[in-house]
């Protein structure tokens, strides 16, 4: 299928995929008789799993890294593995400090609550 088809099948920008293109997640055929780019089934797969990986917070760096791995391997979900798992401690570790800022931040709400309001803004410690 030709760009315009493709877009709208995959509901992606044409920047994006340009970008797409120029960064290597993508690569069209090129009809030999007309020079267009085209795009197969396969190229939309490829659209959602950039998408599923992105809501997960892979950047589109992984996701190249990803893609390849997947097509050296033959059990290409096993491949994701470490990948997943490093994923999965760095949100570990992203929560765990978003959890110390919402302790501290429920802490100085409650602090906040009961402070003499005649205590000028500098006094104030965050």
């Amino acid at each position: 299928m030709k760009s315009g088809e493709f877009i709208s099948k995959s509901k992606i920008t044409r920047d994006t995929l340009r970008y797409y293109n120029r960064l290597g997640l993508l690569i069209p055929k090129i009809n030999p008789s007309n020079g267009y780019k085209e795009y197969s089934e396969e190229d939309i797969q490829m659209i959602g799993f950039i998408k599923g990986a992105q809501s997960i917070g892979f950047s589109l760096k992984d996701i190249k890294d990803l893609a390849n791995q997947m097509k050296s391997d033959k059990c290409k979900h096993k491949s994701l593995l470490p990948f997943l798992r490093t994923r999965l401690d760095e949100v570990e570790e992203k929560v765990k400090a978003l959890q110390k800022i919402r302790k501290h931040l429920r802490y100085l709400i409650d602090d906040f609550e009961h402070r003499d309001c005649r205590k000028k803004p500098s006094e104030l410690k965050l």
